[in-house]
C-alpha cells in the first residue's frame, strides 16, 4: 500500500514539473500559455511537400502560424502553394502584374502578410508611383536557388503574364545553385555541356521516412506540448549534421557563376517576352547587423555571393540590378532590420527592401 502511494506520489510530482516547465518556457518564449495551432518552429519542414521537379512547394491551401522566440506570423498559402490571395493566370486589363521571385526573404515566413516584401511593394507603389492597378505575386518558397526559381518561372510563373519579373538574389543562391541537395531535401541543379543547359536531379529523388512537416506541429483540438516540440526539433537538427542524407551520384559541377550566368539569362528571356526583368541582391545579415546569428552552411567568405560580380553579370547581358547592401546598411542606423536569431528581415527589413526596390523601379523606368 505505501509503496503503491509513493510510486502515486512520484508520478504525481514528475507531471507537476513537467508542467510547471511547460508552463514558464510558454511564458518566457513565447510570451503566452495558448497558442492557435498548428505551429511549426521547424521551417524546412513547414507545410511542405516533394515535388518532382522542384524538389518542395508549399501545399496548396493551407494556413498555420509560424512561431519563434522572436514573434510569430499566420502563413496562408492559395491553390499554388503561393502566399497571397487568388489571382487567374489571365490578368486583367489596365493591370500592372509584377512576378518576385526568390526564397525565404520573399515568401517572409517570418512576418505577417501585409508586411511581407510584396505586399509593402505593392502598396508603396499603388500609394504614389503607379496610376495603373498593381498586382505582386509572391512566388517566393524557403530555400529555393536560382535554379529553382528557373524552373517555376519556365513552368508556372509566365503564365501569370507579369510585365515585370524581379529575383531576389540571396547571398548563398551561388553556394546551393552547384549542389543537389538544402536543408529541406534533395533539388534540381544545372551543369553546362557546350553551351547547353543540362538538368540534373530530376526527377528529384523522393524523400524517405515520413515527412517532419506534418510531426512539426500540433493538430488542431489538441494539446501539444511546445517545449516538447522545441527540444524535438533540437534534436532533429544534430541528428540531421550528424548523418546528412546520402547525396546523388556524382556528377562534375559547373562553375556556379557561370551556371548563375546562364540561369539569369534564361530568366530573363522568359521574362522579356512581356515585359521588364530586374535582380536584387540581399546582403547576409552579419554583414548589416553583427549580432544576427548566421544559421547556414555558408562558412566561407568566397562562397558567399558577391555582389560586384553578379553586377558584372547583369550588365554585361543587360539586367538591371540592386544592391541592397546600402540602403539596408544606412537603415540600420536607426532600427533593427533583422532578427537576431533567425537571420531573415523584420517588418523594418522588409520595409526598408521593398521601398528601396519601388523607387529603383521608378528610376530605372520599369513600371511603364
Amino acid at each position: 500500500m505505501k509503496k503503491g502511494l509513493s510510486l502515486a506520489i512520484a508520478i504525481c510530482a514528475v507531471c507537476a514539473a513537467l508542467l510547471i516547465s511547460e508552463v514558464v518556457y510558454r511564458l518566457l518564449v513565447y510570451k503566452s500559455l495558448l497558442l492557435t495551432p498548428p505551429l511549426t518552429t521547424h521551417h524546412h519542414s513547414f507545410f511542405c511537400e516533394y515535388d518532382p521537379l522542384l524538389g518542395w512547394r508549399h501545399k496548396p491551401n493551407t494556413t498555420g502560424r509560424f512561431v519563434t522566440s522572436e514573434g510569430s506570423a499566420v502563413l496562408n498559402f492559395n491553390h499554388q502553394g503561393l502566399r497571397g490571395e487568388e489571382l487567374p493566370y489571365k490578368k486583367d486589363p489596365g493591370v500592372f502584374r509584377i512576378l518576385v521571385l526568390g526564397d525565404s526573404f520573399v515568401e517572409g515566413y517570418t512576418v505577417n502578410f501585409e508586411d511581407t516584401l510584396t505586399e509593402v511593394l505593392k502598396s508603396t507603389l499603388q500609394g504614389s508611383l503607379m496610376p495603373r492597378k498593381v498586382e505582386v505575386i509572391n512566388a517566393g518558397i524557403a530555400g529555393y536557388s536560382t535554379d529553382q526559381e528557373y524552373l517555376f518561372m519556365r513552368e508556372i510563373g509566365v503564365r501569370y503574364q507579369p510585365d515585370l519579373t524581379i529575383i531576389l538574389f540571396c547571398y548563398n543562391d551561388i553556394y546551393f545553385n552547384n549542389r543537389p541537395m538544402y536543408e529541406r531535401g534533395s533539388k534540381p541543379f544545372f551543369t553546362l555541356e557546350g553551351n547547353q543547359l543540362v538538368t540534373h536531379n530530376v526527377p528529384v529523388p523522393t524523400p524517405t521516412g515520413e515527412s517532419r512537416g506534418s510531426s512539426d506541429r500540433p493538430s488542431p483540438g489538441r494539446f501539444s506540448s511546445l517545449l516538447y516540440t522545441e527540444l524535438r526539433s533540437r534534436i532533429w537538427k544534430r541528428a540531421d549534421k550528424a548523418s546528412p542524407l546520402t547525396p546523388p551520384a556524382v556528377i562534375a559541377p559547373s562553375n556556379p557563376w557561370v551556371i548563375t550566368e546562364r540561369l539569369l539569362k534564361e530568366i530573363s528571356s522568359l521574362a522579356g517576352g512581356r515585359g521588364h526583368f530586374a535582380v536584387s541582391y540581399i546582403p547576409r545579415g552579419t554583414l548589416i547587423e553583427p549580432q544576427v546569428m548566421a544559421s547556414d552552411k555558408i562558412t566561407r567568405p568566397e562562397e558567399a555571393a558577391d555582389p560586384g560580380r553578379l553586377s558584372e553579370i547583369c550588365a554585361r547581358n543587360g539586367i538591371d540590378f540592386l544592391d541592397l547592401t546600402g540602403a539596408l546598411r544606412a537603415a540600420s542606423k536607426h532600427e533593427q532590420m533583422y532578427f537576431t536569431r533567425d537571420p531573415h528581415w523584420n517588418r523594418n527589413g522588409t520595409r526598408v527592401a521593398a521601398q528601396t526596390i519601388a523607387h529603383f523601379l521608378r528610376e530605372r523606368s520599369l513600371l511603364q
